[in-house]
């Protein structure tokens, strides 16, 4: 908290400096003499289990068809997060279909994704029980059902992972990302 505010309080005492109301002698020393910030605790296989099974839950409770919709890919974007490490907000909603890939390892094949978020761009290799959710999000577009799970990321689409069908303003069906609804 108090390095937020001490870097609001420089981006204000430099545009003070821009406009000649103070000079650079005049600024004054900012310290942070607070706590070190601590790790978050790792979530347990019990919460996992209990979050798993009360999303499960959560999706057969919805009451209508959009609601059913926007529940099974929020439910497929909370177990994409836990079995990737890739951070809710910036870094899961630029996701895009073209970024989710095959590689090959010691033969051995394996499923990585490319992020860029608040670090800069990363490649996350996914655990493996992650591809069904990444796959029932892919199954959700009728263009593409058809097609295996391999075949395609061959494709290499240029849609964003977390989206949702809607109507545009001429009545037409369109794909839209999901920052908004998440």
């Amino acid at each position: 908290v108090i390095n937020n505010h001490n870097s609001a309080l420089n981006r204000i005492f430099d545009e003070a400096m821009d406009r000649g109301f103070m000079t650079k002698h005049q600024l004054p020393l900012l310290k942070n003499d607070g706590v070190k910030a601590e790790k978050r605790p790792t979530i347990t296989i019990e919460e996992y289990t209990t979050l798993h099974r009360g999303l499960r839950d959560w999706v057969a409770d919805a009451r209508r068809g959009n609601e059913t919709v926007l529940r099974n890919i929020l439910r497929d974007y909370i177990l994409i997060l836990a079995h990737t490490g890739i951070r809710p907000g910036t870094e899961s909603m630029n996701l895009k279909w073209h970024s989710v890939y095959y590689y090959k390892k010691d033969n051995n094949k394996y499923l990585a994704i490319k992020v860029n978020g608040k670090t800069g761009e990363r490649e996350v290799t996914v655990r493996h029980n992650a591809i069904r959710y990444f796959d029932r999000l892919r199954q959700m577009d009728p263009k593409y059902a058809k097609l295996s799970f391999e075949e395609f990321l061959k494709k290499r689409v240029d849609a964003y992972v977390f989206r949702v069908k809607d109507v545009d303003d001429e009545g037409n069906e369109v794909w839209k990302d999901m920052s908004q609804t998440f």
